[in-house]
């Protein structure tokens, strides 16, 4: 399956909100010549919903061009409600993956850090293949089985990166749009200097912060799946930090200093210019 849309989901219990973000992965379309032999409707980033399937395929294949590397992701669905079982969260979240443009070519990313873990076999069961992200306080990424335990910053700065560089594509008038912005502006770092470790004071601390984590989750999936899924485009260095093109030895240096750098001190990862402030 070419995956073009990556749905991010935030479960949560009835009484808070459970958010989902859904981001679509353009179609690189190089010149005039191709787009008459693919009938794309312009030259450039193209949504894959306005080609076939299989043109989609052959096009993110890369013998017809590679794409930039600044590629762009679309923001294409955004919601949030409360006060639903379990259950019916599981059947929503599958009428939504078998509504065009998602059916057969979206992947469902879920935070099961907590209550998403129980309700990720009910959307195996429903025959779905969630891909499973449990988050950390820690410093590098790792697999357990067909899913990954990864540190909340680096979820965070998939997306962060993305708006600073202007990659990110929010239609204005998509409902609950300035919420995700409002929910990403009031996320701040915060570093532990004597473990390393990091938190966010927004995250589970307010309300509503459920629309950036899913917007989050879908983000990283995509920055870590760069070079093994089809059209994906992005870096990220053999530690598993995104962002970060640096071999393993320099790598663990700027681990390294990033522990030991005083604060108010940045420590800036590789050529994207990914950085924390301490």
């Amino acid at each position: 399956m070419t995956v073009d849309y990556i749905v991010g989901l935030d479960l949560a219990q009835v009484a808070d909100f459970t958010a989902v973000a859904a981001l679509e992965v353009p179609v690189w379309v190089r010149d005039e010549e191709t787009r008459r032999l693919f009938r794309a409707p312009a030259v450039g980033w193209v949504s894959p919903e306005r080609l076939d399937p299989a043109h989609v395929a052959a096009l993110r294949g890369g013998a017809y061009g590679q794409p930039p590397d600044q590629a762009p992701l679309n923001l294409r669905h955004l919601d949030r409600w409360r006060g639903v079982s379990y259950p019916q969260q599981v059947r929503r979240i599958a009428a939504l993956m078998d509504t065009p443009p998602f059916r057969g070519r979206a992947v469902v990313v879920v935070d099961r850090t907590g209550v998403g873990r129980p309700v990720l076999d009910e959307l195996r069961e429903a025959g779905l293949a969630p891909v499973g992200i449990t988050l950390t306080g820690g410093d590098a990424v790792s697999r357990d089985g067909g899913d990954f335990r990864v540190p909340k910053r680096d979820v965070v700065s998939a997306l962060q990166v993305l708006m600073m560089q202007g990659r990110l594509r929010i239609p204005r008038l998509m409902p609950h749009a300035a919420a995700l912005v409002a929910e990403l502006e009031n996320f701040r770092l915060t570093i532990n200097l004597a473990t390393g470790h990091d938190s966010y004071e927004a995250w589970r601390e307010h309300e509503h912060d459920d629309l950036v984590l899913a917007a989050c989750l879908a983000a990283w999936y995509w920055r870590h799946e760069a070079g093994t899924v089809p059209g994906f485009a992005g870096r990220m260095c053999p530690q598993g930090h995104i962002g970060c093109d640096l071999p393993i030895a320099a790598c663990e240096r700027v681990a390294r200093e990033e522990r030991a750098a005083p604060a108010g001190q940045r420590v800036t990862r590789a050529r994207l210019g990914v950085g924390y402030d301490r």
